[in-house]
């Protein structure tokens, strides 16, 4: 079967036309049953199908409208498509829909913009109907290039879409991103947003997070503190796992102590040199994620930036049982960090 035509076909496959080793099988499955969408609740994925949903409104109205044509009936169909993405259903477009967006998809000359936005519809509309997913590969043997000198959010997006593909056996294994098209930002940047914040901890504010632990060692933990700030890196010293770590993670769990906005970034910035080796961010975020999302813009950017190059680096994965209390108004992806 070959999508090399921008008409799909009126049949979908159902689970995956490769397998996880990457190589096509002989036979391909047909299935009319209705798949319970995201149960349970897969962070990575959503957080992809969110980036995928951003991709429209960061190119704007110009990159949608060229796809349909005039048809506003077809246009009203995109608009309700490219709706952020619930954590507990997928939304499935119709053919005369697919066929918009297939033709804007092989069509980067014609118009560039609608090109992407129409990319992102096909990875958002494969990944959230992952049985009954349109083989992508072609787009990404023949467009990867054109995906590479999009803007960073908008090519970390597409890339996450597609390496979100082949993790789940959508794609065959040559169809993989590299570590660089993945990220939004490199570490560096992360590291710059969130340096600042970690080194606004005034006097104060140290003597109560030396205090954390019941009391326990301040003059250490105080002398580390002193010692970490002033600091160039602002980097824990090798192989110590206590002074000041220890109180720098029990303040960075609790958002009303004292001190916890730069104890917490302190920790993302070990979080994202180490690729979260002591699954802090992780922990953190599970916990947390909503007062994150509340911060003020600075602080809110800087923290969701060193979340995201973990994510993008494959070393974020928060699991939450209750996922299905998520909604719209209730979000726990991970905003673009700018």
């Amino acid at each position: 079967m070959t999508f090399r035509d921008f008409r799909v076909p009126p049949f979908e496959v159902w689970n995956s036309p490769y397998n996880c080793a990457g190589l096509q099988p002989n036979t391909l499955c047909f299935s009319t049953k209705v798949r319970p969408s995201m149960s349970p609740f897969d962070f990575r994925t959503y957080q992809a199908l969110t980036d995928l949903y951003r991709v429209h409104r960061f190119l704007g109205p110009d990159s949608v409208f060229p796809i349909t044509q005039g048809n506003n009936a077809l246009l009203e169909e995109l608009t309700q498509f490219l709706r952020e993405p619930s954590p507990s259903s997928g939304t499935q477009c119709s053919q005369t829909l697919r066929d918009a967006l297939w033709m804007a998809a092989v069509s980067p000359e014609v118009h560039y913009n609608a090109f992407l936005t129409a990319t992102s519809a096909l990875i958002k509309n494969a990944l959230a109907n992952r049985e009954y997913a349109q083989d992508l590969s072609w787009l990404w043997e023949d467009y990867s290039g054109h995906y590479r000198t999009s803007a960073p959010p908008v090519r970390a997006a597409l890339m996450n879409g597609f390496e979100r593909l082949r993790h789940h056996c959508l794609l065959p294994d040559d169809c993989r991103p590299s570590e660089e098209d993945l990220l939004t930002r490199d570490r560096t940047e992360a590291e710059e947003m969130l340096t600042p914040i970690a080194r606004s901890m005034t006097p104060a504010e140290i003597e109560c997070v030396a205090a954390a632990d019941f009391g326990m060692d301040i003059e250490e933990h105080k002398s580390a503190l002193f010692d970490l700030l002033n600091s160039p890196a602002l980097a824990y010293p090798p192989n110590e796992l206590r002074f000041p770590a220890e109180v720098i993670e029990l303040v960075s769990h609790v958002q009303r102590h004292t001190g916890w906005l730069p104890s917490t970034a302190i920790l993302l910035l070990d979080a994202v040199r180490t690729l979260d080796e002591r699954s802090n961010a992780e922990f953190s975020f599970k916990r947390q994620w909503r007062g994150y999302s509340r911060l003020p813009a600075p602080a809110r950017s800087a923290f969701h930036a060193a979340f995201r190059y973990l994510y993008e680096k494959n070393a974020f994965d928060p699991q939450f049982p209750n996922y299905h209390c998520f909604d719209r108004g209730n979000n726990v992806s991970l905003g673009w960090g700018g």
